[in-house]
C-alpha cells in the first residue's frame, strides 16, 4: 500500500517535492495541506469522487481527503506540504478546519482574487527555493515567513464556507465562532451530537447556533453528516470493517442513513467508493522525482505570464 514519504525543509513547516507523474495511487494526509502546482504539461486529479485536469499554471489543495494523480502529460508538478501543526498557537482549531482551493479551468474558482494572490506568493516562494540555502538560518526564517502567509490566506479565504458562499464576509468573531463549531463536531462525530452540546460548549442559544450554521453551513445536519462521511474514508480504506461498522463508528444512526450522506457528497455509495479506491491503492506509484533546479525554465515563463496578466 503507497504511503507517500515527504522530503520536509528542516526548521521550517514546508515540505516540497518535485516530478513528474503517471500514476500516484489514493492516498491521505493528517494534519497538513498539500497544494499540487502544474508546472508545465497536465495531470488528472481525482478526490471526493471528483475529477480535475491541472494544466500549466493551476494548482489544486488537499487537506483531510484522499485522493491520487493520474496521467501526467509531458507535466511537471510541485507539491507543497504545509504542516499544520506549526501554527496551533496561532489557529487553535486549524486542524479542524476544511479548506478548499481549486485554481484549475474544470473547476468553480470563487473569489478569484484571493487565488491570484496566493499563486503569486507560490511562484516568488517557488523562485526562492530554487536560489536559497536550505542549511540557512536566514533563509529558513524568509520560507516560514512566506509558508505563514499562505496559511493567513487559507484561514481567512480558502475555509469551506468562502468556497460555497464566496461573497460572504465574516467578521474575525463570527470566523472564530465558525471554527469552534467545526472544531467541536469535529471532536465528537462519532458520539450522538446535539444542538444542545453545541449550545453548552458555546454558550450560546439552540436557535442562534441553528441559524448561524443555516446561513454558513447550509445546516446542522448537513455539516455533521458531511463531516461524518469524509470521516469514513480512511476507515473504508485503511480497514477491513464492514459498511454497517463503519456507520456506527462515524456516528450515523443506521447503514441506510450512512449511505444516502455519502452517496450526496460523493455521487457514489460508500461500497463503490471502497472498491473504486482500493483497487489502485494496489497499484504502484510510476513517477519521476526531480530537483528543485529543474523548475527554472517552466517557472520563469509562468511568473512571466503571471505578472503581466496583473499589470496588463
Amino acid at each position: 500500500m503507497y504511503q507517500e514519504t515527504i522530503p520536509w525543509i528542516e526548521g521550517t513547516p514546508l515540505g516540497i517535492k518535485v516530478r513528474s507523474i503517471e500514476f500516484v495511487p489514493p492516498h491521505m494526509h493528517e494534519d497538513l495541506i498539500e497544494i499540487i502546482f502544474c508546472l508545465k504539461g497536465s495531470v488528472r486529479f481525482d478526490y471526493e469522487y471528483e475529477q480535475f485536469t491541472l494544466h500549466e499554471g493551476e494548482f489544486i489543495s488537499v487537506d483531510k481527503d484522499a485522493h491520487y494523480l493520474y496521467d501526467g502529460r509531458d507535466d511537471l508538478c510541485v507539491s507543497l506540504y504545509i504542516d499544520l501543526n506549526w501554527f496551533k498557537d496561532r489557529y487553535p482549531f486549524i486542524t479542524s478546519q476544511l479548506f478548499v482551493c481549486e485554481y484549475a479551468q474544470d473547476s468553480i474558482t470563487p473569489r478569484r482574487s484571493c487565488h491570484d494572490q496566493l499563486k503569486g506568493i507560490l511562484l516568488a516562494l517557488l523562485f526562492f527555493l530554487g536560489r536559497c540555502d536550505q542549511k540557512s538560518e536566514t533563509d529558513r526564517k524568509i520560507i516560514r515567513s512566506s509558508v505563514e502567509k499562505i496559511v493567513d490566506l487559507f484561514i481567512h479565504s480558502f475555509d469551506v464556507i468562502f468556497f460555497y458562499y464566496p461573497t460572504l464576509h465574516l467578521k474575525p468573531k463570527l470566523l472564530e465562532r465558525h471554527q469552534k463549531i467545526y472544531h467541536y463536531l469535529q471532536q465528537h462525530y462519532a458520539e450522538k451530537v446535539t444542538l444542545q452540546d453545541l449550545s453548552d460548549e458555546l454558550h450560546l442559544t439552540t436557535s442562534y447556533i441553528s441559524e448561524f450554521m443555516r446561513k454558513l453551513c447550509r445546516g446542522f445536519g448537513n455539516c455533521l453528516g458531511y463531516i461524518r462521511a469524509y470521516r469514513s474514508e480512511k476507515l473504508l480504506l485503511y480497514t477491513d470493517m464492514n459498511i454497517t461498522e463503519i456507520s456506527e463508528a462515524c456516528g450515523f444512526s443506521d447503514p441506510k442513513y450512512y449511505n444516502e450522506v455519502f452517496k450526496a457528497w460523493y455521487r457514489c455509495t460508500p461500497r463503490q467508493f471502497r472498491k473504486s479506491y482500493t483497487e489502485k491503492m494496489k497499484c504502484p506509484s510510476l513517477e519521476n522525482e526531480y530537483g528543485i533546479h529543474d523548475i527554472f525554465t517552466p517557472l520563469n515563463k509562468l511568473m512571466l505570464h503571471h505578472y503581466m496578466d496583473l499589470f496588463l
